[in-house]
């Protein structure tokens, strides 16, 4: 059985992110940032992660199995006084990144196409009253394998 290279993937989403915009510390499999410093600089922290990958038998074409596939890309901006700067710039990024997205379909050839997004907010209680939000795009794609 032929599988789906992930780290492609995410090295792709990635390098279409970093081309395709400025000013974000942007990580690729890194571990959630737990740091509202790093948060804050610049226009914020982008990390790039696996999601899944959910192979099913397809019998049509070439390719005997049709992966339906989520990649991750995690946008966390923090502001040391004003919570509407840090909510703002959020929204900012989530436009930036899925714009990006939305002129590459296949991120880089690396899928067939994506299917569609999911966006989900958060903020991160922090003891030195940051304004730290956050924002967890789940990117659906397909791919044959």
């Amino acid at each position: 059985m032929s599988v789906i290279n992930f780290s492609a993937i995410t090295t792709a989403l990635k390098t279409l992110i970093a081309a395709g915009s400025t000013g974000y510390t942007i990580e690729r499999n890194s571990v959630r940032n737990d740091d509202p410093n790093v948060a804050a600089i610049g226009k914020g922290w982008i990390g790039v992660r696996k999601g899944m990958i959910d192979y099913k038998a397809h019998t049509t074409g070439s390719s005997p199995w049709l992966a339906e596939i989520e990649v991750i890309a995690e946008v966390q901006y923090a502001h040391m006084s004003d919570p509407e700067t840090a909510e703002t710039q959020i929204e900012t990024a989530i436009a930036e990144i899925l714009g990006i997205i939305n002129s590459n379909l296949t991120i880089g050839n690396t899928v067939s196409h994506v299917k569609g997004f999911r966006v989900d907010y958060f903020d991160v209680p922090d003891a030195r009253n940051t304004y730290w939000y956050g924002g967890v795009i789940t990117i659906r794609a397909e791919a044959r394998a």
